[in-house]
């Protein structure tokens, strides 16, 4: 059975780059052609690659470093989306393991 576009990623954890509103990571449940749902999701308030790459793609593969801030989860959001990249198992547990930053 072919998978379709709508069911990339779905699933599984994510990072959204977004319109207007940041970028987040999270658990994609569901997407249409502008819109995305991520359930236990977090805005990613500054972040920079555990490597020396250079990109959110490389920070999907790589991990996500200790000096980055991410806020506290949330249970779902909805977004407007440009770009999702699915997160890589070992880059996960960097993303799992990073407190949250107390927005003031």
């Amino acid at each position: 059975m072919k998978k379709q576009i709508k069911d990339f990623a779905k699933g599984e954890y994510v990072i959204v780059r977004t319109y207007s509103a940041g970028v987040h990571m999270g658990k994609l449940e569901a997407k249409n052609s502008t819109e995305v749902i991520l359930s236990d999701t977090r805005r990613m308030r500054y972040f920079k690659n555990l490597d020396d790459g250079d990109s959110l793609s490389h920070i999907a593969l790589s991990g996500i470093h200790p000096d980055s801030k991410l806020t506290a989860a949330i249970p779902a959001i909805l977004l407007q989306w440009i770009e999702i990249i699915p997160i890589q198992p070992d880059a996960l547990k960097t993303f799992m393991a990073q407190p949250y930053e107390v927005v003031k």
